[in-house]
């Protein structure tokens, strides 16, 4: 599902305006705050990020210089000219400042209410009435050897009769995985996998995919329930969409994954 930017001009200019008795705004090691609001826009929930220079903020000028949309399919940001004009880019939130590799570490949410806001909206797009999120590593994104993130050695043939044993291996076909690797070129090792920390409790389903990018196989940990994929942000202290580079191979991989999985 592709954003509509049209319908998403609507949203650029945010109806909530800041104070300057927020102590946010005198921070000097910050360089941008970060509101957040989540709409219905084109009948999709959509997450809406608004990023305002602070020493903008500082002198009374409450225009966000970038305005990002999040659907949970898809994001984009509309940047502010200093003309005025505004231009839509495909940025990640992390590389919107092209000039900084940290750009995340130099923002603030304005108050918890946004950082809530923000949170909240992952979590729904988990769904089961997510509350808790957990961090997950798909390790097979970026080895596709399992005994070198398992700690167990032996061959792929050693591997396969060990997982032989495995309950989870009921899940997908015989021998699935150890002969179709991914290819490891997420070099940044930043992508991660949210998922609801109450999957077991709740008895929700098993992942066959996620639990097998997690190294279920061999660990005999599954995922439960939905995932989302995500990225880290560069300084790892937060989230971001993932680089459109990626995110394409990322879900041609894991197409490839559901069709044979779903081919046993």
């Amino acid at each position: 599902m592709k954003i509509n930017k049209r319908k998403c001009r609507a949203y650029a200019v945010p109806d909530r305006k800041l104070s300057s008795a927020n102590g946010i705004l005198h921070a000097k090691q910050i360089n941008y705050i970060v509101t957040a609001a989540v709409k219905t826009i084109a009948h999709h929930r959509t997450l809406v990020l608004y990023i305002y220079p602070r020493e903008q903020a500082v002198r009374g000028d409450y225009k966000p210089l970038w305005t990002m949309f999040h659907t949970k399919d898809d994001f984009l940001a509309l940047e502010r000219k200093e003309d005025g004009s505004t231009v839509w880019r495909t940025a990640s939130f992390d590389r919107l400042e092209c000039s900084s590799y940290d750009f995340s570490s130099q923002c603030a949410f304005y108050s918890n209410l946004d950082t809530g806001c923000s949170d909240d909206f992952i979590r729904k797009q988990l769904g089961n009435g997510c509350r808790y999120l957990d961090e997950v590593r798909p390790n097979r994104l970026y080895n596709p050897c399992p005994a070198c993130y398992s700690g167990i050695p032996g061959s792929n043939a050693a591997q396969t009769e060990a997982a032989g044993q495995n309950p989870f291996m009921g899940m997908i076909p015989r021998n699935f995985g150890f002969h179709y690797p991914l290819k490891p070129y997420y070099d940044g090792g930043n992508i991660l996998m949210l998922v609801d920390d109450l999957g077991y409790d709740k008895g929700l389903p098993d992942n066959p995919i996620a639990s097998w990018l997690y190294g279920a196989d061999v660990h005999g940990n599954c995922i439960k329930g939905n995932v989302l994929f995500v990225c880290c942000t560069s300084d790892f202290d937060d989230y971001c969409g993932i680089a459109r580079r990626d995110l394409s191979r990322l879900v041609a991989e894991l197409r490839k994954l559901k069709q044979e999985i779903e081919g046993k």
